[in-house]
């Protein structure tokens, strides 16, 4: 997207909510570093800047009446990292007492337990290897309505903002996503969370660039373990998971795992699977507490003169597998740590031990990732 574009996003944005001192502004900038104790495939050790973006919240009362009941509020959300201009976020939601809240623009489906996880707060520098298999932002509607005993989340979306389609009709899916809190005690933090999502996407009409690919849990160069070919003939996707959770004092624990059936013309269905088991332990400092609205776990919030020091684990597995098709096999164990000096800084250390397993090939590299991280 052209940076005019989106300065001028920005301007009307900012006068539609500093008249009622109603914008948020907020900004993102993570710095990475990873080096790499090489095995079969050579990888190169380097720095990054993973993400760089601001994000713009605020309500529309200028424009449409406000009576602290009913309200229309707006997102924008841009990354400014690698040299490019990309949009994240770019919606508005009406909420209203008693009622599911409403979204309309580009913004990330309700699929997931780890993927409705804000990328600043997860317990790890990037998702777990099975998020290779949701699907991505897009332009859609949604409705989400949460509360103490659970939340539901069901949108239809199209494609991303920047897909191009001239001669085909562009791809769209509905996604929907279900949690139950079963059991829960504030005293101390004491939480039991099942969740499940499933996604159905129709694939754009003559496109044969679809596939699946990730790399090794860090994001320093372009090394993707795992990838099939392009997929050709794929009708539809449909993508199910289950999700589980659960909270006491200051511990964590998620699971999750994910299926993806691809179903092709003319052809066998395709079927990919992966799973993960994550972990987080606060040493010192506030703790995780779970949004009810989101069905999530939220980051570590802090106040001015807190500081937090976490301990993270986690245990990853993805098979992109299938028939003729040979993504190959990969399977992590991580060892993190993320100290928070205060609310504006998180500094973060990963330690990843990684088996591949592609073409009859076992390649075992070891992967040592650190982040800067600065909110403000």
């Amino acid at each position: 997207m052209k940076p005019s574009i989106i300065i001028f996003v920005i301007v009307i944005f900012s006068n539609i909510g500093l008249a009622k001192d109603k914008l948020s502004v907020k900004g993102r900038f993570q710095l990475d570093a990873a080096f790499f104790d090489e095995d079969v495939t050579s990888m190169s050790n380097g720095t990054n800047v993973r993400r760089s973006s601001i994000t713009l919240k605020g309500s529309m009362a200028d424009f449409l009446p406000d009576n602290n009941l009913a309200k229309w509020n707006y997102k924008a959300s841009y990354d400014f990292s690698e040299n490019e201009v990309s949009v994240k976020d770019l919606s508005v939601s009406y909420t209203a007492p008693d009622s599911p809240i409403l979204t309309i623009g580009h913004f990330k489906g309700p699929i997931g337990l780890e993927n409705q996880m804000s990328s600043a707060g997860t317990f790890f520098m990037e998702s777990a290897l099975p998020a290779a298999l949701l699907p991505g932002r897009a332009i859609g509607v949604g409705i989400s309505k949460g509360s103490e005993l659970g939340s539901y989340s069901l949108g239809y979306f199209g494609e991303e903002i920047d897909a191009k389609r001239e001669e085909e009709d562009e791809g769209q899916g509905v996604i929907g996503r279900l949690t139950i809190v079963p059991y829960q005690n504030d005293s101390n933090n004491l939480l039991f969370h099942i969740g499940g999502s499933a996604s159905w996407r129709e694939i754009a009409t003559g496109d044969n660039e679809f596939r699946y690919r990730t790399g090794p849990e860090i994001a320093i160069n372009d090394q993707r373990f795992l990838s099939t070919p392009k997929l050709e003939n794929v009708d539809n996707v449909i993508t199910r998971g289950l999700e589980l959770g659960a909270s006491w004092n200051k511990s964590v624990v998620l699971f999750e795992f994910l299926d993806a059936k691809v179903k092709r013309k003319d052809l066998d269905d395709l079927n990919f699977q992966g799973g993960h088991l994550s972990g987080s332990y606060i040493l010192w400092g506030p703790t995780r507490y779970y949004s009810s609205k989101e069905g999530s776990f939220s980051s570590i919030s802090l106040g001015d003169r807190d500081r937090a020091l976490e301990l993270t684990w986690r245990f990853s597995w993805l098979d992109l597998n299938s028939l003729e098709v040979e993504g190959g096999e990969e399977t992590n164990y991580g060892l993190g740590l993320n100290w928070h000096p205060n609310k504006l800084f998180r500094y973060s250390v990963n330690m990843i031990l990684t088996r591949v397993d592609r073409y009859d090939i076992i390649n075992q590299p070891n992967i040592l990732g650190m982040r800067c991280q600065v909110i403000f």
